[in-house]
């Protein structure tokens, strides 16, 4: 009786073994295809704005003060508002940005507005594109190394003396940015929140600028001031359980 019944436990398990092996399987094929369709989706969008930057056709300029190359994708989806892209890396994309009723739309929604726990990259609802003087820019920190993974990489300066630039077109401007602070911080231990400043005024540029400083991994040997545009980049860090890893860079000539 008890030889029986051990096997019926020992049968229950097996299945139960099996039938987890099988969902883990399901669920990571359903992982890649939906990686394949979202490197396919931005594939098929860089491809559409793939001119070279500053090209005189480029420069003339569409409906509502657009550059020619953003306007087929902003006509698909408005929310568009830039494009982003660190050179040697894998950081190539469209940039969106919901309204203040879902600020955190393309956290899990794809540029067709599907469902996707990639998201796409969004910029903070407080922004204003062209206006703020300090842009912040979400994106998830995925182990394939899509999406924002590659900005943690800046934790080695080694990486930063290859990777000091970064690119970010908005609808009307194409702009480039040199990072000048990198730093990582628990949420649930901290009191500044860095993604309040987005419209600063001298007091408040500076005493952003002194968190960050205070915070920084390293000295990159860069500051900012008051009238200069900066960019901040922010995706997870697993090194806290609720952690940020930011980069903050400003506009350059």
């Amino acid at each position: 009786m008890k030889r029986k019944k051990r096997k019926i436990i020992a049968g229950i398990l097996i299945a139960q073994m099996a039938g987890l092996i099988i969902f883990s399987g399901v669920k990571l094929l359903q992982y890649l295809d939906e990686k394949a369709q979202v490197e396919e989706q931005f594939d098929t969008l860089s491809r559409m704005t793939d001119t070279e930057r500053s090209s005189r056709e480029d420069k003339e300029q569409a409906d509502g003060n657009r550059l020619k190359r953003y306007q087929k994708i902003y006509e698909q989806n408005p929310d568009f508002i830039g494009w982003l892209r660190i050179e040697g890396t894998n950081i190539n994309y469209p940039v969106m940005q919901s309204g203040t009723d879902d600020p955190e739309f393309y956290l899990d929604h794809d540029f067709n507005k599907d469902y996707s726990v990639y998201g796409v990259p969004f910029a903070d609802a407080a922004c204003k594109i062209g206006e703020s003087n300090n842009v912040i820019l979400y994106g998830h920190h995925m182990t394939s190394e899509t999406m924002f993974h590659e900005i943690t990489y800046y934790e080695d300066p080694e990486f930063l003396k290859d990777h000091k630039r970064i690119l970010f077109d908005t609808l009307g401007s194409e702009d480039e940015y040199e990072v000048i602070a990198v730093f990582r911080f628990d949420t649930d231990h901290e009191s500044f929140r860095f993604n309040r400043y987005t419209d600063m005024d001298m007091k408040t540029f500076a005493e952003f600028m002194k968190c960050v400083h205070e915070r920084e991994l390293y000295n990159t040997g860069l500051d900012a001031v008051f009238g200069e545009k900066l960019l901040t980049l922010s995706t997870c860090d697993y090194v806290y359980n609720n952690g940020r890893f930011v980069v903050v860079a400003k506009e350059v000539d």
